[in-house]
């Protein structure tokens, strides 16, 4: 019970006094309910071919199991009976935000508009349809603001689609109209201004979106004037997301290129659409910079690939809107207000965490990854942090623990106490990061007040990575490596494990230079990873144990 007050204490004492308000607010106050309905009077175009006509994005999507009423979402597949929104076996709780999201209505869409295939757009319909009529009532999931957030435009850009079939259909795009209008009205009344970060983010996005659609100019206002003041929050000077997730950062790209959209067609914003543009271009650099040539999404902090639209399809969305004399950075090395360091040679490329675990009053997708690393190949993974899996498991912990990431722990104790599904009580504090041609040192003092330390030196085909901490008493540290599903282990003896990429047909060798001991975890506890939400398996995973820890990691011989 102690414990559980500390956790909820120290959690509580970082949150702004106006996250405090609206939690109350929310709590006891009713829902809301919209007793008026209006329809659109200014149709607006939130569709993006270069995002919702992407192959790769679409692929995404099963739209033959979705004609027969499976679903396939993070990885989970589920019947659903449209007819009365009901879902056979078991799901988590993300499962069902993504259900309400109804993104997979833009490629049933994209069939109908290809293939003029009636039965893609009898889809659509029962599914809209089947929504309005069972969730008239406002309230639970089907009603949160986040899944509103994501709704709207989802049936904006699925109904620009449909235009030509929907032209004839004048009955269902006005019970459309009328839902968007009541789900507008319930998001501005129920904000969540509690959570701030991404949520509030997304929030005014689609605020803004539905604002220009129902001419709503007032308060079109009043929510650009906040959407400039979360930009200028969230998306500080290096140009990367503040709650330091790479995933996030692309959905925040998303949004922004969303609300650009939108105000494009109303007069009067040409400047905002310009300096929207301006940090659209610097949050394309830090992405092309550290994520264009890896083919992967980074896997630290809450992250997973398919999510976020794909890099060439923002990439491409983001070029054609910047004017013609603006240069995206791709050799970014360093992102100091995120923490994120990164070094390359011809065939390798090693990604550095030394960076505070979140916003201080929104930490819920940090891990504890500061000074831990990915290690990439021809762009490929070699070495890796384990992801994230699902926010709704029992091994949620574990994807945020220290050991989950190629980092070290000082007598089993984490770096921030990390619980619940997106709480972090005590937390790492006292970072410093000096990144210098060949070495880059980071350090951090732990929750509980331990000093540790990693120091990378990088040679000619070779990386020395040295752990170090300041702790009385002695100390023990637990080094971890986490190696990629397709590495397999060929060859070990007390210092040495030889590695090998089955899909690249690459070796790697690692050497432990000072510990007292090396050891090689296949089917523990430590072995999950998921590259994508709702995917799991298990890996290899290194432990090199001592006072101190130093190994080295040697590949082929193209120079740093």
């Amino acid at each position: 019970m102690l414990r559980k007050i500390s956790l909820y204490a120290n959690t509580i004492k970082y949150l702004k006094p106006s996250q405090l308000c609206c939690r109350a607010f929310h709590r006891f106050l009713p829902v809301k309910r919209t007793v008026r309905y209006e329809t659109a009077k200014a149709p607006v175009s939130v569709f993006i071919p270069e995002l919702d006509l992407d192959e790769a994005y679409l692929s995404r999507f099963d739209c033959e199991a979705l004609l027969k009423d499976e679903l396939l979402l993070l990885n989970e597949r589920h019947k659903a009976d449209f007819t009365n929104w009901s879902v056979s076996g078991k799901t988590t709780h993300l499962w069902l935000f993504n259900l309400h999201y109804m993104e997979y209505l833009i490629p049933l869409a994209v069939r109908w508009r290809v293939s003029k295939d009636e039965a893609y757009y009898r889809k659509v319909r029962e599914i809209v349809l089947g929504w309005i009529k069972c969730f008239e009532k406002e309230g639970g999931d089907a009603w949160n603001a986040y899944t509103i957030s994501e709704r709207l435009p989802n049936w904006l850009i699925t109904m620009e689609l449909l235009e030509e079939r929907l032209s004839g259909d004048g009955a269902f795009r006005e019970k459309i109209e009328k839902s968007m209008y009541c789900q507008y009205k319930h998001l501005q009344a129920n904000q969540e201004k509690h959570l701030l970060g991404n949520h509030y983010f997304e929030n005014l996005k689609t605020m803004i979106i539905a604002a220009v659609l129902f001419d709503d100019r007032k308060n079109l206002e009043k929510y650009l004037k906040n959407f400039d003041g979360q930009i200028r929050e969230q998306i500080p000077e290096d140009g990367m997301h503040y709650e330091r997730s790479f995933m996030y950062h692309k959905i925040i790209m998303e949004d922004i290129l969303r609300v650009l959209a939108a105000l494009k067609q109303v007069q009067g914003y040409g400047d905002k659409v310009k300096s929207y543009a301006a940090v659209l271009g610097k949050m394309l650099g830090c992405t092309l910079s550290f994520e264009g040539r890896i083919r992967r999404v980074p896997l630290f902090n809450d992250a997973g690939n398919n999510v976020a639209k794909p890099v060439p399809a923002l990439e491409a969305a983001v070029r054609r809107i910047l004017p013609e004399t603006y240069t995206v950075r791709e050799d970014i090395k360093e992102l100091p207000d995120a923490g994120y360091y990164k070094y390359e040679s011809e065939d390798a490329a090693c990604i550095i965490d030394c960076g505070k675990i979140g916003p201080a009053y929104i930490p819920g997708h940090g891990h504890c990854d500061c000074l831990s690393y990915e290690l990439y190949v021809n762009g490929e993974p070699f070495l890796v942090n384990s992801g994230t899996y699902q926010y709704q498991s029992s091994k949620r912990s574990y994807f945020r623990s220290t050991r989950a990431h190629n980092c070290f722990t000082v007598n089993g104790f984490e770096q921030s106490q990390c619980w619940g599904e997106h709480r972090v009580a005590k937390r790492i504090s006292k970072i410093k990061a000096v990144r210098e041609d060949n070495v880059f040192s980071g350090q951090c003092r732990f929750w509980n007040g331990i000093k540790a330390s990693r120091k990378f030196r990088f040679f000619r085909n070779h990386v020395i990575v040295e752990d170090k901490c300041d702790c009385r008493g002695g100390a023990v540290i637990r080094s971890y490596v986490h190696l990629a599903p397709d590495v397999e282990v060929l060859k070990r003896n007390e210092k040495n494990v030889l590695l090998r990429s089955r899909e690249q047909d690459r070796e790697m060798n690692l050497e432990m230079l000072e510990g007292e001991n090396l050891v090689i975890h296949a089917k523990d506890d430590i072995c999950w990873y998921s590259d994508e939400f709702g995917k799991i398996q298990k890996t290899n995973v290194l432990e090199i144990t001592g006072n101190r820890v130093a190994y080295k990691i040697q590949w082929g011989i193209k120079k740093w």
